[in-house]
């Protein structure tokens, strides 16, 4: 089986995305990364971080489909870049 990533959908209004990191930095999943000097923080946009924070809740759900839906998008292509790595 292809491992997969879930990022943000290229359709998801900024605000949507905002919402969804909003949402799931408190509490659900690590931030860490997309804080300023966090290895996942630049670029610095919205569709990146909520990529970053889309993709940890699914990998806490074991990469189970039900977890990136709405705002999210599966893909096959490793999102990593530089030192923002994704598991």
């Amino acid at each position: 089986m292809a491992k997969t990533w879930c990022i943000a959908n290229p359709l998801a209004s900024p605000a949507a995305l905002q919402r969804d990191i909003d949402s799931l930095c408190n509490g659900i999943v690590d931030c860490t990364s997309i804080q300023p000097r966090g290895s996942c923080y630049n670029p610095n946009t919205v569709a990146d971080h909520a990529s970053v924070a889309l993709n940890l809740n699914y990998k806490n759900h074991q990469s189970q489909q039900q977890f990136c839906t709405g705002d999210g998008f599966i893909t096959v292509s490793n999102p990593s870049h530089g030192s923002c790595v994704f598991p």
